[in-house]
């Protein structure tokens, strides 16, 4: 894990780390909390970022993909952060779930050029 930044927070020092796509706060105490990096498609193709934009008002079978893609992604945080309970297994189908519509929206992307 790597440190990013230190700075101070009403008074408690807070440390934040960076390992594998996820941020991690430690306060002074040794509390650690995980802040999920998201996915979206956006950050992770943004030479596409217009044709996706296009593509999302143009093209019914990418809107769907998008929007597939998306709510996986917010559930994959969601259980990440705790906010709801999975088996790790289930989690790992999510997050193969969510590459294959990456890599098909990819797909739809690499052909409209």
């Amino acid at each position: 894990m790597r440190l990013l930044k230190n700075t101070v927070v009403k008074g408690a020092l807070i440390g934040f780390s960076k390992h594998e796509n996820a941020f991690y706060t430690t306060t002074i105490n040794g509390t650690k909390k995980m802040n999920i990096e998201r996915h979206s498609l956006a950050k992770e193709l943004p030479e596409f970022k217009d044709r996706i934009h296009e593509l999302k008002l143009s093209d019914g079978h990418f809107s769907r993909l998008f929007k597939d893609y998306h709510e996986v992604d917010n559930e994959v945080i969601r259980i990440e952060d705790g906010v709801e309970h999975s088996s790790d297994e289930y989690l790992e189908s999510l997050k193969k779930k969510r590459l294959w519509l990456k890599d098909q929206l990819y797909s739809i992307l690499k052909s409209a050029e």
